[in-house]
C-alpha cells in the first residue's frame, strides 16, 4: 500500500511541475474531501474557497427563481425571438457555472500542487491518503488545507490533468454530480428542473446527461441547418 502512494505522489509531482495550462472548470473533483479552514478561522484561502462557493450557490438559486416566470411566459407567448433571447440567458448562465467551478477547482489543485510539492501527505489505515499544505512546516496549527481521497480517485484526477481530456469527457451528468457538492439538494434540483425546461424550449427535448452542452449546441445547428436545406429542397 505504502509503495503504490509513493508511485502515486511520483506520478502526482511530475504531472504537476509540468501543467501550467489546465481548463480547471471541467477537472471532476466531488469524490475528493475537502476542508479549506480546518482551524476555523475564517480567513485566507479558506475564505476566498467559501466566498466561491457561496456565489456559486446564489447564481443558481436566482437562477431558478428569476427563470421560471421567463419560462410560464415563453408558452403563454412563444416567438423566435423570445426563443433566441432565452438560449442567451442559458449559455450565460452555463458558462457563469463553469468559470465559478474553474475558480474553485484551481484552488484546490494549487493546494494539492503545495501539497505534493512539499511531500505533505500520509497513508491511512483504510489505504485513503491524505494531503495537507501548511504556511510553516514546523507548525501543524498552520495546515489551512485537507484533502482525503483514495488512490484511484487521485490517479484519474492526475491522468485527465495529464492528458488534458477532461474537456472532451466532460457531459451534463458530470455537471449536475459537480453541483451536487456545491449547492444543497433543494437547489440541485431547482436548478435541474429549470435547465430541463430550457432545454425542452432550446433543444426540443429533455437535457441529455450523456451528452456535453457543446455538443447538444451543434446538434441542434445540424438540425436547423438540415431543416432549412430540406426546406429549399421542397421550393
Amino acid at each position: 500500500m505504502l509503495n503504490g502512494a509513493i508511485a502515486l505522489y511520483t506520478y502526482m509531482n511530475l504531472v504537476f511541475s509540468q501543467n501550467n495550462k489546465i481548463d480547471y472548470s471541467r477537472i471532476c473533483l466531488r469524490n475528493l474531501i475537502l476542508d479549506f479552514d480546518p482551524y476555523k478561522n475564517g480567513r485566507g484561502t479558506g475564505k476566498v474557497y467559501s466566498d466561491t462557493i457561496n456565489y456559486i450557490n446564489r447564481l443558481c438559486i436566482e437562477f431558478s427563481e428569476k427563470m421560471d416566470s421567463k419560462i410560464e411566459t415563453y408558452y403563454n407567448n412563444p416567438s423566435e425571438n423570445f426563443r433566441s433571447s432565452l438560449m442567451d440567458i442559458y449559455v450565460e448562465f452555463y458558462i457563469s457555472i463553469m468559470n465559478s467551478i474553474g475558480n474553485r477547482n484551481k484552488l484546490v489543485l494549487t493546494s494539492m500542487r503545495n501539497s505534493v510539492e512539499h511531500g505533505n501527505y500520509f497513508v491511512n489505515k483504510n489505504g485513503s491518503i491524505i494531503l495537507y499544505d501548511q504556511s510553516n512546516p514546523s507548525d501543524n496549527d498552520s495546515i489551512k488545507f485537507l484533502c482525503c481521497s483514495f488512490p484511484q480517485q487521485l490517479f484519474n484526477i492526475t491522468k485527465s490533468i495529464e492528458l488534458k481530456s477532461a474537456k472532451d469527457k466532460y457531459v451534463m451528468d458530470d455537471f449536475f454530480k459537480e453541483l451536487e457538492t456545491i449547492v444543497d439538494d433543494t437547489t440541485l434540483t431547482k436548478i435541474m428542473n429549470t435547465m430541463n425546461s430550457f432545454s425542452k424550449i432550446i433543444f426540443g427535448k429533455d437535457i441529455d446527461i450523456n451528452n456535453s452542452m457543446e455538443h447538444m449546441y451543434q446538434e441542434a445547428i445540424a438540425n436547423i441547418i438540415a431543416q432549412h436545406i430540406t426546406k429549399n429542397n421542397k421550393v
